[in-house]
């Protein structure tokens, strides 16, 4: 991997996982489906918030959660590469550079079952480029076996999903 597209790689990771810990009660990377079974696949980013019911979780609030999933893809290569691209969840995101995100657009690769979200032009966020052609897309795996394969994640973080909560801890 060059090192302009590894530089890019890592920027693109820092943002979604900045977003995440904004975003998500429960994160991982890397975070493996299927494991070992011809249909294996793994997913750059996942993240799980669960319901909040009076001001508290319940028993249904895993099952109502939300799912994110983010896919990073740094060039064009990476996104026909045929790794990847693999979305379970209630909200799909592609994120890419602004550049890959028109090329995208131009070969009228997008509006699917994920959106698509690039850096701000200040590097400091990630902002919309294009919504999912699906919005309200339910999630096509439970709640339980999201959380499980999160935790089962190279390096799962839980953190506080309340606004300003950014503080993360690494499970161990």
């Amino acid at each position: 991997m060059s090192d302009d597209r590894l530089r890019t790689t890592r920027m693109l990771s820092m943002l979604v996982e900045r977003r995440l810990a904004n975003r998500c009660m429960v994160w991982g990377r890397e975070v493996s489906f299927d494991r070992c079974t011809p249909d294996e696949r793994r997913v750059d980013y996942v993240g799980f918030d669960p319901e909040i019911v009076d001001h508290g979780i319940r028993a249904t609030s895993l099952e109502f959660g939300r799912t994110e999933f983010y896919e990073v893809k740094s060039c064009m290569d990476d996104v026909n590469s045929g790794h990847g691209l693999t979305f379970y969840g209630d909200e799909n995101w592609l994120v890419t550079t602004p550049e890959v995100a028109e090329r995208m657009r131009t070969d009228w690769r997008l509006g699917g079952n994920f959106g698509v979200l690039v850096p701000s032009s200040d590097g400091s966020r990630l902002r919309r480029f294009a919504e999912p052609g699906f919005m309200n897309n339910r999630r096509t795996r439970s709640a339980g076996e999201i959380l499980l394969c999160i935790l089962k994640s190279v390096r799962p973080m839980i953190g506080a999903s309340e606004m300003g909560g950014s503080s993360s801890v690494e499970v161990d």
